[in-house]
């Protein structure tokens, strides 16, 4: 069985976190686009995210710096397996620039193969993911909404 499903329409969010250092402690905005779809298979989900902008401050500082500036321009697409409520486990996914047309597709974290053209891993992408999950991705516009 083959299951027909498509995207929700482009939202933006702002994911604001920590990353512990050994000597210091980094606060991170990342402001991204992103579209989903919930599947109908084991509480996964498939998304879909640009980053927009990127900015970051040590503990002790006011403000966030744009820096990290590589960050923007980062794209993925993979299927997603919710663990609990906050903790979910990526399952097969590409991930890559947009900006510079460079992208790695992976299965459970073991590299499949890398790509150079955008247009070209994101239909392989969308094929396999109906071989092997049965899942075919209606509106996926690979040539649009950029």
């Amino acid at each position: 069985m083959v299951y027909t499903v498509e995207f929700s329409e482009w939202k933006e969010k702002t994911i604001k976190g920590k990353i512990k250092a050994l000597s210091n402690t980094h606060y991170f905005k990342q402001k991204s686009k992103y579209r989903d779809i919930i599947l109908p298979i084991d509480d996964l989900k498939l998304e879909e995210g640009i980053v927009l902008d990127y900015a970051e401050k040590i503990r002790g500082e006011k403000e966030y710096k744009r820096n990290q500036q590589h960050l923007v321009g980062y794209h993925f697409i993979g299927i997603i397996k919710k663990i609990k409520k906050d903790e979910h486990q990526d399952i097969f996914w590409i991930q890559g620039n947009k900006n510079r047309d460079s992208y790695i597709i992976f299965e459970r974290e073991k590299i499949i193969k890398n790509w150079d053209e955008k247009n070209k891993v994101m239909q392989i992408f969308f094929d396999e993911l109906e071989k092997r999950y049965n899942i075919k991705v209606i509106n996926h516009g690979i040539f649009k909404n950029e």
